[in-house]
């Protein structure tokens, strides 16, 4: 499942906290593949092939 990073800047994580060390910053629009999914984080590859964490609230469905 795809989504879209709805808000620039958005902290793509190393885990799903927080605290966690950030290790990129997702710009507008940038499409995520959901590899897992939490509560309140999505586990993440990125088109480049980064996996992270992001809140669930920073992504949206693709239009």
């Amino acid at each position: 499942m795809e989504r879209l990073v709805k808000s620039p800047g958005a902290p793509l994580k190393s885990a799903p906290f927080h605290t966690a060390s950030t290790l990129q910053l997702l710009g507008t629009g940038t499409e995520v593949l959901i590899v897992i999914s939490t509560p309140y984080w999505y586990g993440v590859e990125t088109h480049e092939g980064q996996h992270g964490w992001i809140m669930r609230d920073e992504l949206e469905l693709l239009p």
